[in-house]
């Protein structure tokens, strides 16, 4: 009996896990609140706009789409009528496309504020209308570029367009009729067990008079939902009563089983309408329709992540450029056409839209294809010093509310981000990530993610459910094994990407290097059984507003050569490759032959330079003595220079040549070694702010002789200044010392360079070889700090000063030249705001 007792009950427990697991809690996606009905009528306010400076008060017209400069305040206007045919109709405000954060104004009443570029829906009060006369909507606009005003949300790393600085309204003025569907709402619930959407209606009536009355009593309504893809109907409801107008409105409800409506699930999308049909006398009118999707819960598929099954995120990272904000509606959406079916082609599964908020047609087309979107607003490599302040964190937890309320209704988006670049072993970081995960998860149930900056030490007290670390792979000698640390956590997905080195003059040896690289790199990910996907990026080369260091001078400077898919839309080996691997078929191998970076420019100049100060140290007693003087018995030669004691002037032309060439084979080397450093390009970028000077200093970069004539020309006339400043103290001093024998003096100042000579000759090829980065450039400081230590003595002796006094000139001299162009800096962005971007940028 006992044995009898316990199979049943056993049995019964299996009923009961099978039907709970037979009907999982399910989550409805549904843009009822978006809906448009077809007797609705519609006003275009794109165009026809003035603006003006907030400060100069000149309004003028601009053009459809409006580049804003940064720093300023505008104001944005439009007039418009009314038709009285349109009184007693509700209205609501359908923004999109302005970017940055701004303030939308109906008659001078504040209907509500934007940030970002995320559409956004307005309603608007009865009484704010008016049909006698003319309407007034305005938009104040902030382009101020600091974060105690503003999100500083316009600066995106590594030469990505600031979207932000642009006015290009879609705005639409809906005139919604009282009459027929104003509500719908659908719930899901279980009933027996079973699944069930629950949809409650409300129909508004319009005030008719007493012989039209009569005819809307006759109409009846039948609710259908509509397979989206194929117009195949899946459920109708039956005929329900005439639509008796005695009361205002009409309001039901009913219930709707699921079990011809399919779950919407990344690679598998079913997408439905709710169709609402007046008839009447035997004819059939659409009155309105609802799109929705189902799916279950979670929300996110990657998250479940299982050692013997390991699904993992594959993804395309979409970023829109500047070439793509300039575009026409009808352009965006062909590009965006092709980019997404390119992504499909690719058998990924998921799209990051980068640091920018998808376009409308972005999502539905998502919907569509099953593509998984990752959604993030805009904020990039945030230092822990600006998040940890609360107007910050307010501000980007209302940019978030903004960006969930206008997305939260596709199916498609599979997680919500918090932004990029975070510092993520930081306390402040653990606290600003906590406040929007708060604010999230009262507005949606999906999960978030940070992008977080790898090589730092990842706190798994982050609060998200996964982290995309950005890795780039921008040099031939970086090695794979790096990735490993990485690879140990499934909350962890790889952000990776190869730049073309297109300097070479191969190309299609360097888009197989870039294959290669990206093989390598996929293979290593997609076998870990912890980490939780990849993402590559980007999909295309994308054009910026300022060339980037890696580039290299060439034509096009400003667009960035590491995409799958060229400007032109032509697919690289890289594209073949990815492919392969995200179908799981096996990977066509694309050798390359990785070509010698290294120059011999610095070994022939150094070596020339070095041989004949040799030959000179050699066959010249009297230079032997010199150098021994200076090395040995400083003190006594700078007092010797300050009585104007001669000194041959061959010799000080050849010390100060040596060392004048050593250091500028240091400083030529280093930089030409930075050349593929995205960290270097940054300090570039903030440095330079006129893209088109940047691009000169690329191109001097990129050209090491040039380089290095241009460093010793600059020491050079470095060097004459100095003895001209040396000059005029010595004037106020009521001393004379000849110009020519204080620039005598100045060029036998850092002779201690000289010891560095050897190490300049071959610097660059050490540098190409990481395990002698860190010993030569200590053994290289530690010159340079005796060298100061030097110039710092011999500045002493000759303008007969103290020490504190000598200090507090170099202070001085150096204060002047950064006051000077930290102003021309501040003229034209927020220097401090900046700065603290650029630091986080660079890790500290």
């Amino acid at each position: 009996m006992k044995r009898l007792l316990s199979t049943v009950l056993l049995f019964l427990f299996c009923l009961i896990l099978n039907a709970g697991a037979s009907e999982p809690d399910i989550h409805i996606y549904s843009r009822f609140d978006l809906f448009k009905s077809n007797h609705s009528r519609q006003k275009d306010l794109s165009s026809g706009w003035e603006m003006r400076n907030k400060d100069k008060g000149q309004w003028e017209g601009i053009e459809t789409l409006q580049p804003l400069p940064v720093n300023e305040q505008f104001e944005f206007r439009k007039f418009f009528t009314l038709d009285s045919s349109d009184l007693g109709k509700k209205y609501q405000l359908e923004i999109n496309g302005l970017y940055g954060s701004c303030a939308v104004y109906l008659n001078s009443k504040l209907l509500g504020t934007h940030q970002g570029s995320v559409p956004v829906l307005l309603q608007i009060p009865p009484n704010l209308v008016s049909f006698d006369g003319t309407n007034k909507i305005s938009v104040q606009m902030n382009n101020v570029v600091d974060y105690k005003s503003s999100l500083p949300l316009k600066y995106r790393a590594g030469g990505i367009p600031l979207l932000s600085h642009a006015f290009s309204p879609r705005i639409i003025l809906w005139a919604l009729p009282e009459s027929f569907v104003s509500k719908a709402h659908l719930a899901a619930f279980k009933e027996n067990r079973q699944s069930v959407l629950r949809l409650n209606v409300q129909i508004s009536h319009p005030p008719l008079k007493l012989q039209v009355r009569s005819r809307w009593n006759r109409r009846y309504l039948r609710i259908q939902i509509m397979d989206k893809e194929n117009s195949v109907p899946v459920w109708k409801s039956e005929v329900l009563h005439p639509l008796r107008i005695a009361e205002k409105e009409t309001e039901f409800q009913m219930n709707i089983p699921t079990s011809r409506i399919k779950f919407w699930e990344i690679g598998v999308p079913h997408n439905y309408l709710l169709k609402f049909n007046f008839r009447s006398q035997g004819q059939s009118e659409e009155i309105c329709s609802f799109p929705f999707a189902i799916r279950k819960q979670p929300g996110n598929p990657f998250l479940s992540l299982q050692a013997d099954s390991v699904k993992k995120m594959k993804c395309i990272e979409w970023i829109a450029d500047k070439k793509f904000a300039f575009k026409s509606e009808r352009e965006k959406r062909k590009q965006i056409e092709s980019d997404l079916t390119s992504i499909r082609e690719l058998h990924a599964n998921s799209v990051r839209v980068f640091a920018s908020a998808p376009k409308p047609f972005f999502l539905d087309m998502c919907d569509s294809l099953g593509l998984g979107v990752l959604v993030e607003i805009p904020l990039c490599n945030a230092p822990p010093r600006i998040i940890a302040r609360s107007d910050f964190q307010n501000k980007a937890g209302n940019l978030l509310k903004e960006w969930i309320q206008a997305f939260q209704s596709h199916p498609s988006v599979i997680a919500w981000g918090v932004g990029s670049g975070f510092i993520g072993n930081d306390l402040r970081t653990i606290n600003f990530v906590d406040h929007l995960k708060r604010i999230a998860t009262k507005w949606d149930d999906r999960p978030l993610y940070a992008g977080v900056v790898a090589g730092k030490k990842l706190i798994p007290d982050l609060a998200v459910d996964f982290r995309i670390l950005k890795i780039p792979i921008d040099r031939a000698s970086t090695p794979i094994a790096h990735f490993s640390r990485y690879l140990t956590s499934d909350k962890n997905i790889i952000r990776i990407s190869i730049p073309l080195a297109y300097q070479k003059k191969n190309v299609q040896a360097v888009e197989r290097e870039q294959a290669y690289k990206l093989q390598e790199a996929l293979n290593k990910i997609m076998k870990s059984k912890t980490a939780a996907g990849v993402i590559v990026t980007p999909l295309r080369d994308w054009a910026g507003e300022t060339p980037h260091l890696l580039w290299g001078p060439r034509r096009g400077a400003n667009i960035f050569p590491a995409g799958l898919l060229d400007i032109t839309n032509k697919t690289r080996p890289a594209f073949d490759v990815v492919k392969s691997v995200f179908e799981d078929k096996k990977n066509t191998d694309h050798p390359f032959v990785r070509q010698s970076t290294e120059t011999i420019i610095f070994e022939i100049i150094g070596f020339i330079v070095l041989l004949i100060f040799l030959m000179f140290v050699r066959s010249d007693r009297v230079f032997r003595n010199y150098l021994r003087r200076i090395f040995l018995f400083p003190h006594g030669f700078y007092m010797d220079m300050s009585e104007n004691r001669r000194v041959s002037s061959l010799l000080t032309a050849l010390v100060g040549t040596t060392s004048i060439v050593t250091l500028s084979l240091v400083l030529a080397s280093y930089v030409y070694f930075l050349r593929s450093s995205s960290s270097f390009d940054n300090i570039l970028t903030w440095l330079f702010a006129n893209p088109q000077f940047k691009y000169k200093v690329i191109w001097l970069i990129w050209h090491p002789l040039i380089l290095t004539l241009f460093f010793i020309a600059l020491l050079f006339l470095l060097s004459l200044l100095q003895s001209v400043v040396f000059k005029i103290i010595t004037f106020f001093q009521h001393r004379f010392i000849k110009l020519t024998q204080l620039f005598t003096f100045v060029l036998w100042l850092p002779a201690n360079l000289l010891f560095a000579a050897p190490i300049a000759i071959v610097l660059y090829r050490l540098l190409e070889r990481s395990s002698f980065v860190q010993p030569v450039s200590v053994l290289l400081l530690i010159i340079f700090l005796w060298t100061i230590l030097r110039i710092f003595r011999g500045t002493k002796v000759i303008l007969q000063i103290t020490n504190f006094q000598t200090f507090i000139l170099y202070i001085f001299v150096l204060g002047v030249f950064i006051a000077a162009y930290g102003g021309h800096l501040e003229y034209h962005r927020s220097l401090l705001a900046y700065t603290g971007y650029f630091m986080s940028v660079l890790g500290f």
